[in-house]
């Protein structure tokens, strides 16, 4: 393999360089080594910006659905095999269509990336944020107990309710739900999901702008997830037409 390293210039600047080594043969003995550097520098920035793009939402520049797919995988893989938890915190913003419809999607990302920015002041440096839907964002919280994470989502609550987006003479607000979802090792990523999606649900339906946590055996979760499986039982008799 051909090695590829960064190399500092005279002028303080880093530059990606190929270096191509050849062996000085006199006499059939290896007498020394020549070394041949080519700049590489624009390919490999361009190969680090396809990675970026790859892992990462365009709008707000955050990690995206993917990204967020791979780490609750690897958080519930660590959950498994030692005695940490985790938490997983799903955020839907309220209403946010509203604005969508009345100022347009240009308006609307604005508010997104405002929002992207409030959650991104309170992470702590294991903490990550990605954006995973239109207007939904997941916080995993590394190393964190439910009720910790509870207070987190709280404070986000409270964090997003008091921000105010002005447009022209117009202030919106809006507020965020939230489903909690605890990465104990006992259950599969996807359940996690699962989970603080129901949870998600339950929150909105209490009143929205509030946290709400998944709990096994919880009457407003059971509740919920019945109401859910309800929905897909009716949707396939509808397609295969046995109402």
């Amino acid at each position: 393999t051909t090695p590829e390293v960064k190399v500092r210039t005279i002028r303080n600047k880093t530059v990606w360089v190929e270096i191509k080594l050849h062996q000085l043969v006199k006499e059939g003995r290896v007498q020394g080594l020549t070394a041949t550097l080519d700049n590489i520098d624009d390919r490999k920035k361009a190969e680090e910006k396809l990675q970026h793009l790859a892992l990462h939402d365009t709008l707000t520049g955050l990690y995206n659905r993917y990204y967020f797919d791979n780490e609750l995988n690897r958080m519930t893989l660590l959950a498994s095999r030692g005695n940490e938890t985790h938490c997983l915190l799903y955020i839907d913003l309220d209403h946010f269509k509203i604005i969508n419809d009345t100022e347009g999607h240009q308006m609307g990302d604005l508010v997104l990336k405002e929002v992207a920015q409030i959650l991104t002041l309170r992470l702590r440096n294991s903490d990550i944020l990605c954006r995973v839907g239109g207007d939904e964002f997941v916080i995993l919280l590394s190393e964190t107990k439910l009720r910790d994470a509870i207070e987190i989502g709280n404070n986000i609550c409270d964090q997003i309710a008091n921000a105010h987006f002005q447009f022209g003479n117009t202030t919106y607000k809006v507020s965020a739900s939230i489903g909690v979802s605890e990465i104990d090792g006992q259950a599969t990523a996807a359940e996690y999901l699962r989970q603080a999606d129901i949870a998600l649900y339950v929150a909105k339906n209490k009143g929205r702008n509030q946290t709400h946590s998944f709990v096994e055996g919880d009457t407003e979760s059971t509740k919920q997830l019945d109401n859910m499986k309800w929905v897909q039982r009716l949707q396939q008799a509808i397609i295969d037409d046995n109402l």
